[in-house]
């Protein structure tokens, strides 16, 4: 009888197959831009990226033929839709890590499309009096522009990338930043 339970115990111990291995824990979060996004982007638009304290997203529409109001005005021909919302300190980390990560991006190349109408824009600003950063993005162009605004000035632009091979994440993190705004959860 004792053998026999033996035997049982070592069989059923043979059939259990071993645990998977635990996932990977996910990289660090990048802290700054890889050297590929500061030749993409240009040495002072990476600096502005990386000194935004504060980092706003607005819904943004423009009309043709009419300029926008200057007070709400982004991007040279585009304006701010709405009170937006500002980015707390962990959501900040996590979008400029998307941004600094040339992974990101499909460098080298503007997105494919030659009539950028963004749905959205992110404004930076840091304490130093360096101007706004902002950043106008385009699902259905599938592209980010940036643009340099100096303090009480207009919108210079800057580079356009393509963010095709990041734009799932992109979505997902718009989308929960505004969950409220239809306008933005019907985006794709």
């Amino acid at each position: 009888m004792k053998v026999l339970a033996l035997v049982l115990l070592a069989a059923l111990a043979a059939g259990k197959k071993k645990a998977p291995p635990a996932p990977k824990p996910p990289p660090p979060l990048l802290t700054e831009p890889t050297a590929k996004m500061v030749d993409a982007l240009g040495e002072k638009t990476a600096g502005m990226l990386s000194a935004s304290t504060r980092v706003t997203l607005y819904r943004v529409s423009a009309q043709a033929g009419v300029r926008p109001n200057p007070a709400l005005a982004v991007g040279g021909e585009y304006e701010r839709q709405g009170a937006g919302r500002e980015l707390t300190d962990g959501e900040l980390k996590r979008f400029k890590a998307l941004v600094y990560d040339d992974k990101s991006f499909k460098l080298g190349a503007p997105p494919p499309c030659s009539d950028f109408k963004p749905e959205l824009a992110l404004l930076g600003t840091s304490s130093a009096d360096t101007g706004q950063l902002e950043l106008l993005v385009s699902f259905k162009c599938g592209g980010v522009m940036f643009f340099t605004a100096k303090t009480a000035g207009r919108s210079l632009p800057g580079a356009q990338l393509d963010l095709k091979p990041s734009r799932k994440v992109w979505l997902t993190m718009v989308k929960e930043l505004l969950p409220q705004d239809a306008a933005v959860q019907a985006l794709k």
